[in-house]
């Protein structure tokens, strides 16, 4: 026999080029997560989400509700664009919370960065289990909601291949039988080329009308 499943697709097209850096991500949105550039992943009841329950600064951050997950099953949340055509360094930082269920747990979260608009990504960071937990030594067997204390600070270099007009990032969680996760205060900085970026009019337009 034959399963046949029927999934919603959106095509969401993106401004070229992408925000400039530096740029800080706290996810306090006036607009829904797509409409921000954010393209949340859910699968039933788990997956995805901008969230008031949590966050390390403000009043919300980024879940992936996860508790009790026990499928061996990869969810993303892939960001908006971003420029990094004028920079010569960057650095990304993030906070994050989580708790393992058990001593069992073995979630995994990775980062991805794309230079290409998400054509292609580049793995530059992965911490899961016991290495992911932001509270040693013990684990939640309920679903994890953090305190102020219980967030940590991951952070990475962008190599210079990857800069360009549209770079995007990827949070990816593997799960399996762990708990909730959190994202806060994503923040990308480094040092700007001497080279100016003229903003505008973009290259290559047409009928550009200047006021003397």
């Amino acid at each position: 026999s034959t399963v046949a499943t029927t999934e919603q697709a959106i095509i969401r097209v993106l401004p070229s080029p992408g925000d400039h850096a530096p740029f800080t991500e706290s996810f306090e949105f006036q607009q829904t997560a797509l409409q921000k550039g954010w393209i949340l992943e859910t699968r039933g009841q788990y997956g995805w989400e901008v969230t008031s329950s949590a966050s390390y600064t403000g009043d919300h951050s980024l879940q992936m509700v996860n508790f009790a997950n026990t499928a061996d099953t990869k969810y993303d949340a892939v960001s908006p664009s971003y420029d990094l055509s004028n920079m010569e360094t960057a650095t990304l930082s993030f906070k994050y919370a989580y708790a393992q269920r058990s001593d069992n747990s073995t979630d995994i979260l990775r980062v991805y960065v794309s230079g290409n608009c998400g054509e292609s990504w580049s793995l530059r960071y992965a911490a899961g289990g016991s290495q992911l937990t932001t509270i040693p030594n013990d684990v939640s067997p309920a679903p994890f909601i953090p305190g102020t204390t219980e967030w940590q600070e991951a952070s990475f270099t962008i190599p210079p291949s990857l800069f360009s007009d549209n770079v995007r990032l990827r949070l990816e969680l593997q799960t399996n039988d762990g708990n909730n996760l959190y994202i806060d205060d994503i923040n990308l900085s480094g040092t700007f080329s001497t080279q100016p970026i003229l903003l505008s009019p973009e290259d290559g337009a047409t009928d550009v009308s200047i006021s003397t």
